[in-house]
This record gives C-alpha cells, structure tokens and sequence, in this order.
C-alpha cells in the first residue's frame, strides 16, 4: 500500500510539474506576445511618424515645385518679353521675310461697268449704254496678297529679290457663279543688287522707273509713292506701271540719284474708220493669251529719272523714249509689193514732289505729259492713233495727280486725291471724206445719250456713238483705321468714296460727257 502511495504521490508531483511547465510556457508566451504587441505599437507609432513626415515633405515638395513653376513662368515671360521678335526667316545665309494681307472688299457703282474692285475708267457708260441705267454691286476677295522678300549680303553687294501674287487674274473660265475660281496675278518679281560703292542692278518685273518713289530710288513695292485707297486700279491721273525690265541706278551721295532702265513695251493704239492696210498687233499665241492682242514692239522704253532730297522734300525728273512700229501696205488696194515698216518715236517728260510735315501729314505732286504715254497712265488712254495712210500718229497726253494723307493718332488715316488724264485729238480726213483717227469733228456723237434695246439679254447696246475719250477726271476720299495692330499683324477697315468724269470730244451731235460714283469697302488682317 505504501509503495501504491508512493508511486501516486509521485506522479501528482509529475504532473505539478508538468502543470508549472505549461504555466510558465503560457506566462512566456503570453509576455513574449505583448513584448510583441508593445514592439508593434512601437513600429506602428513610427510608420505613422515616418508617414506624416513624408507627407509634410511630399506637401513642401509640392509647394516648393509650384513657387520654383510661378518663377520659372515669370522668367520666362522676362525672358521672352527682353528678347527681339524675329521678323524673318533664316535659310542658311538667306533672309526671308513675308507679307501681303487677306482682304474682304466690296464695291458699288452707281453705272455699272461690269468690273470687280478695280474700275475701268475709261469705260464709264454714256448715257446712250444700257449700263448708265444699271447700278452693280460686288463684294470681292481677290485682292488679298501674298508677297516674300529675300536678302543676302555675299561680299560687297546686297542682294535682293521679291516675289508677289494677288489673285485678281481670271482664267477663260472664271466665273463667279459657284466657286469664284479666279488665277493668281504675278504683281512683282525682280532681283537687285547694291553694292557699297552706291550702284544698284536691278532685273525683273516691279513698278516702272516712271512712278515716283518716297525716298531715293529703289524697286521696293513700299518706297512706291502708290495711293493708298482700295480701289486696285488705284486713282485717275496716277502714273504707273508694272512690267520686266533692266535698271542700273547710282546712289552719288545719299541725296542724289540717277537711274536709267529699259522695260517691256506695249503700243495702245485707238482708231476711228482706221484703213485696212497696216498690221501693229495680232493675238498671242504660245504662253501669251490668244484672246489679247500684242504690239509688234521694236525695242523697248526707255525711261530715265534723276531724284533728289537737298534736305526737306523729295524731288523727281523723269524722262521716256518709246518706239512704236507697223508694217504699212500702201496703195489702194492694199498691196504687199510695196510694203515696209515705218517707226514712230514718242516721248514724255514729268516731275514729281513730295513732302512729309511732322511725321503727320503726306503731299505730293504728279505729272507727266508727252506724246504716246497714254499707257502709263490708270486710265490706259491710247498712245497713238493711225492716219488714213496706214502710218502711227502719236497723241498729245498725260497725267496728274494731287494726294493729301493725314494721320490722325497712330489707328486713323485719312486721305484725298484729285487727278486728271488727257488724250489729245489728232484726226484727218479720208478719200471718202470720213473722219480717221481720233476724237474727230467728223465722229458721228448723235446717239451718245440715246439708250437702245440690248440685241439679246447678254449684250448691252448703245445708240449711234462714236465718242473718243478727251478727258477724265476724279476726286476721291476715304479713311483707314487700325482696329489691332500688335504682334499677331495688323486688322484694318476702310470706306472709300470716288467721283469720276469723263468727257469725249467733240463730234457731230456735240460732245458727251458721263459721269460715275463709287462707294468700296475694305477689311484686311496684314501679316506681322
């Protein structure tokens, strides 16, 4: 009994002590479990800490990098405001600088003459036209303009070379009933060079040496004295042309200069009962209109100028030599066996001035008169008629022109002009007693203010009226005011205001006269 009690007591104290050891693994586990918790709190407390301190440094990161854009932004705008704005650009050693405009025009005549923006003169209706009766309306996008100028400087010389288009050319099959498709018109197109030594070369199509210049002598379309007026055939009494030629100018000191050039040649010739036995022109063929007839030119004009500033003003004279020809077929009937060219010279002086008064207000003086110079002229007179023989008879003619532009602050311009263009009469009488020439006595005027009905409903008729322009006088008025004028170019807005006469000679049945008011409107965006 005592061994069975001694074996029990045995195992109860195996068992206490397997009772302490499972309390002691619970007490360390239970103490390693929240030595473990407190650590967590503690890595936890410092992910937090280690999380807000991130968050404080991405916050002044953010508002660092928005304070560092602010001035960035600012320096740039610094930066980009002190820096020069090209005007140009550069092709290897080649300047390009561009220009022209885009133009939204419009027109009212109170006659019409079936025209765009540019007016024919000297087709203002008599009263006899049908179209003396007809008022015509136009609004017109071609006389927007696209122009690049390049420039170089190899050596001494300067080079130069502009090119220009506009798009008041029309094709045999413009028309404006759908998609107004009109052709692009070459305006300028012409090299230069100017070497330091004062001597100019310049080649290619631009104004003729006869229009006046601003200052000194030069091709650039912007030292043209050209009015400034949105009618594209510009004003009665304006002299001008633009065609190819050759010029060879000399800069002597700044102040003087003198040019001489030779350029293209046409012959505008008008005739009544004209005689069948001569040939000056014939359509065109090749790459010249068929529907245009050309002169038969012998050589071309000759125009030279000498200009001047002594120190207040601009100053011109000028100077041409024309040469006009035919082929004559004398005898009646016309016969070739005798046939034979016959050369007639023609010839024009002029002078022109101009003045700027406190960088405010522009005048200037125009004339040039002369027989054959009715093609330079706006309102393209005849240069020659024809006499009963077959042989050219030049007419006495010329141009004048007044301008007046006033600038009112730095967005208003105002302008006036007043011209005048005149063809003499040169007139004689034929084996059958018919007046020949031009402006004749003889001229039957007597239906020149009797209207007829038209021959079909597209062909305006006039009565019983031969009628030879004389003379043809305007004044007109108008306005330009800069809406914007910044980096982005320049938008502008005009209202101009013309009033034309035109009187012809005297005939049997006296002498008509008509006159024409217009009204054009303009708004164009010029590039920078």
């Amino acid at each position: 009994m005592q061994e069975q009690n001694a074996a029990l007591e045995q195992r109860i104290r195996n068992l206490e002590q397997q009772l302490d050891a499972s309390r002691h693994a619970v007490e360390h586990a239970a103490a390693r479990q929240d030595t473990d918790r407190q650590q967590q709190e503690r890595d936890d407390a410092a992910d937090r800490q280690s999380v807000a301190s991130l968050e404080a440094a991405v916050s002044a990161l953010k508002d660092r990098s928005h304070s560092l854009a602010g001035t960035l932004e600012q320096s740039q705008v610094r930066t980009e405001a002190a820096l020069p704005k090209p005007s140009v650009i550069r092709y290897k050693s080649i300047s390009f600088t561009p220009g022209g405009y885009m133009a939204e025009e419009s027109v009212w005549r109170q006659h019409a003459l079936q025209a765009d923006i540019a007016s024919p003169f000297n087709s203002i209706p008599l009263m006899g036209s049908d179209l003396f009766s007809i008022s015509e309306f136009r609004l017109s996008a071609r006389q927007t303009r696209m122009n690049i100028l390049a420039e170089t400087s190899p050596g001494s010389a300067h080079l130069s070379a502009f090119l220009e288009f506009d798009l008041l050319g029309a094709g045999l099959t413009s028309n404006s009933s759908e998609s107004n498709s009109y052709l692009p018109r070459l305006r300028h197109a012409w090299v230069q060079s100017r070497w330091t030594n004062g001597w100019a070369l310049s080649t290619g199509q631009m104004w003729t040496l006869a229009e006046s210049n601003r200052k000194g002598i030069t091709p650039m379309a912007a030292n043209a004295y050209t009015p400034d007026m949105i009618d594209a055939q510009y004003v009665v009494g304006f002299t001008w042309l633009r065609q190819p030629g050759v010029r060879v100018v000399r800069d002597i000191d700044g102040h003087a200069w003198i040019a001489l050039s030779a350029e293209g040649a046409q012959t505008a010739l008008s005739a009544r009962n004209a005689p069948a036995s001569f040939l000056y022109c014939s359509p065109g063929t090749s790459v010249l209109a068929s529907t245009v007839n050309y002169s038969f030119d012998k050589a071309p004009d000759l125009v030279g100028k000498v200009a001047f500033e002594p120190g207040f003003g601009h100053y011109e004279i000028k100077a041409l030599v024309r040469f006009f020809r035919e082929r004559v077929y004398p005898n009646s009937p016309a016969s070739a066996a005798a046939a034979y060219n016959d050369n007639t010279l023609g010839n024009g002086f002029g002078a022109a001035a101009s003045w700027t008064f406190a960088r405010k207000l522009d005048l200037s003086l125009n004339g040039l008169v002369g027989n054959g110079v009715g093609r330079y002229g706006t309102s393209q007179l005849p240069d020659v008629t024809v006499r009963p023989d077959g042989t050219l008879a030049p007419l006495l003619g010329g141009q004048g022109l007044a301008t007046l532009d006033y600038k009112i602050g730095a967005r208003l311009k105002i302008y006036t002009y007043g011209g005048t263009e005149y063809a003499g009469r040169r007139a004689f009488v034929n084996a059958k007693g018919q007046g020949v020439g031009y402006g004749s006595r003889l001229d039957n005027n007597t239906g020149c203010d009797t209207e007829m009905p038209p021959s079909s409903s597209a062909a305006p008729a006039t009565g019983t009226c031969n009628a030879d322009t004389r003379s043809i006088e305007e004044a007109t008025a108008g306005f330009w005011y800069r809406a914007y004028s910044g980096e982005m170019g320049r938008v502008q807005y005009g209202l101009q205001y013309s009033w034309i006469d035109r009187t012809a000679w005297s005939g049997l049945g006296g002498a008509p006269t008509a006159s024409e008011n217009i009204v054009l409107t303009s708004v164009r965006y010029y590039l920078p």
